[in-house]
C-alpha cells in the first residue's frame, strides 16, 4: 500500500470521528 493511500484514510478517519464527536455533542446539549 502506498503512503498517499494512509494519509487519505488518515483524513478520512479524523473526518469522521470529528463528525461523530460534534454529533454528540449537540444530542447531549439537546437532552440537557
Amino acid at each position: 500500500m502506498s503512503l498517499t493511500f494512509w494519509i487519505i484514510m488518515l483524513v478520512l478517519v479524523m473526518f469522521l470521528t470529528a463528525i461523530l464527536t460534534s454529533g454528540y455533542n449537540e444530542d447531549k446539549t439537546k437532552g440537557l
